[in-house]
């Protein structure tokens, strides 16, 4: 389900995943960024479409690009860099599918997975508890436009665990 930076060269990907960027995010990552990011191996996807379906290339979706998540993976730990889904399909079950497909993807890959979150989005602190992740840290003022703190917080994964 997912694909390596060498081998995404998919600009309708890209373009997809930026109009989903700047729509969602204050601080949108552009074309540019998400063609650097993805010029590193140890980058990698994961895509939904309208449907629901999961995808490692936009190029069999049979609607567009409805949300995304943009991860790490070096050695045997995950770092969730970005997971975002249209306004229009929030609260729908894409962000918990993405996030159930994800954790799956590592399974056997990574020990562990840790990412950050603003501390005043208790919907995806829900998601990401519902998953499985837990509160280990707190970064002060990490965040801008507005200022808040983030929250670590990290899964470790197990064979026998399920999502």
């Amino acid at each position: 389900m997912t694909e390596s930076g060498e081998q995404l060269k998919n600009d309708k990907l890209i373009s997809e995943i930026s109009r989903i960027e700047a729509e969602v995010f204050n601080d949108a990552w552009s074309e540019k960024s998400l063609r650097e990011t993805f010029s590193y191996e140890y980058n990698h996807f994961l895509v939904i479409d309208g449907y629901g379906k999961l995808y490692k290339s936009v190029e069999n979706a049979e609607k567009p690009v409805s949300g995304y998540i943009i991860y790490s993976l070096v050695c045997d730990e995950a770092e969730l860099l970005r997971i975002a889904v249209t306004k229009e399909l929030r609260g729908r079950g894409f962000g918990k599918k993405l996030m159930s497909a994800f954790v799956e993807e590592l399974r056997g890959k990574a020990e562990s997975i840790f990412l950050e979150v603003r501390a005043g989005n208790a919907p995806a602190i829900g998601l990401y508890e519902g998953t499985g992740f837990e509160k280990v840290g707190t970064r002060r003022n990490y965040y801008a436009s507005p200022v808040e703190d983030a929250i670590l917080m990290k899964k470790n994964l197990t064979k026998r665990e399920t999502v």
